[in-house]
C-alpha cells in the first residue's frame, strides 16, 4: 500500500483520501462524544457504564465515514452514473459530518440499501384487475316447472372467459359466452317445484366478485 523513495513514505491520492476519511470521521464522532460527556457531567447525571461508548465512538464514526466514502466512490448514491469530482476538503467535511451525526448517517445508508435492493413489484395479474359483472336481463325470463335441463342466456357486461354463472349459489355449466352474454344450463332438479331462483355471475380475482342478482321464476 505504501512505497518508499529515499526513505520517505509515499502514498497515492486515493490512499490519502481514505486516511483523511478515517481521521475526519473519528474526529466528528469524538466531538459528538465530547459534547455529550460535558453535558452529562455538567448536569451531574453521568453514568460510568457509558465510558465504553465514549471510548469506542470514534471508531464507529471512522468506520461509518469509510462506508459512506466507498458508497459515494462507487456511484451508488442519488448521483449514480457519472464520475464525481474529488475535493479533499469536501471529503473531510463530509466524513466529519458523518462522524458527528452517525445515527442520521446510518438511516441514510438504510435508504440507499432500500433503493438498491427493494424487490421488484410483480406485474399485476389480469385476473386480479377484473370488475364485477353487471346483469341486465335473462332470456327466457322464466322457466316451467317439471321441465328438463334448460338453457338460459344471461345478458350484461364485464363478462370474462373465467366468469362463473350461479343459480341459487350453485355453479352452472356454460355452453356459450361472449363479452356481453353467458349461456348456462339450469339443471332439471332446480325446476322440480315452483319457486324463484336467483341468478348471479362471479368474476375471479380480488377486484372481481359477484354481480347483481336477477330473479328467475319457475312457474307452472
Amino acid at each position: 500500500m505504501f512505497s518508499y523513495e529515499g526513505g520517505v513514505s509515499v502514498t497515492t491520492d486515493e490512499q490519502r483520501l481514505l486516511i483523511l476519511t478515517l481521521v475526519m470521521g473519528a474526529l466528528g464522532s469524538w466531538l459528538h462524544s465530547l459534547s455529550s460527556f460535558l453535558t452529562f457531567v455538567g448536569n451531574r447525571s453521568f453514568v460510568r457504564s457509558w465510558i465504553p461508548w465514549y471510548l469506542l465512538r470514534p471508531f464507529v464514526g471512522s468506520g461509518l465515514a469509510l462506508v459512506f466514502y466507498v458508497v459515494i466512490r462507487a456511484n451508488l448514491g442519488p448521483n449514480a452514473g457519472g464520475e464525481l469530482p474529488i475535493n479533499p476538503y469536501g471529503v473531510a467535511a463530509f466524513a466529519s459530518l458523518v462522524g458527528l451525526f452517525t445515527q442520521r448517517a446510518t438511516h441514510k445508508l438504510a435508504d440507499v440499501f432500500d433503493a438498491l435492493f427493494s424487490p421488484r413489484r410483480a406485474e399485476a395479474d389480469p385476473l386480479e384487475q377484473t370488475e364485477p359483472p353487471v346483469l341486465e336481463l335473462l332470456i327466457p325470463h322464466e322457466l316451467q316447472v317439471g321441465g328438463g335441463d334448460a338453457k338460459v342466456a344471461i345478458v350484461g357486461r364485464n363478462f370474462l372467459d373465467q366468469s362463473i354463472p350461479l343459480v341459487d349459489g350453485e355453479p352452472r355449466p356454460v355452453t356459450a359466452r361472449s363479452a356481453d352474454r353467458v349461456v348456462m344450463t339450469v339443471s332439471s332438479s332446480q325446476l322440480a317445484a315452483e319457486k324463484e331462483l336467483i341468478v348471479t355471475v362471479r368474476n375471479p380475482g380480488e377486484t372481481g366478485g359477484d354481480s347483481n342478482p336477477i330473479p328467475l321464476p319457475v312457474r307452472r
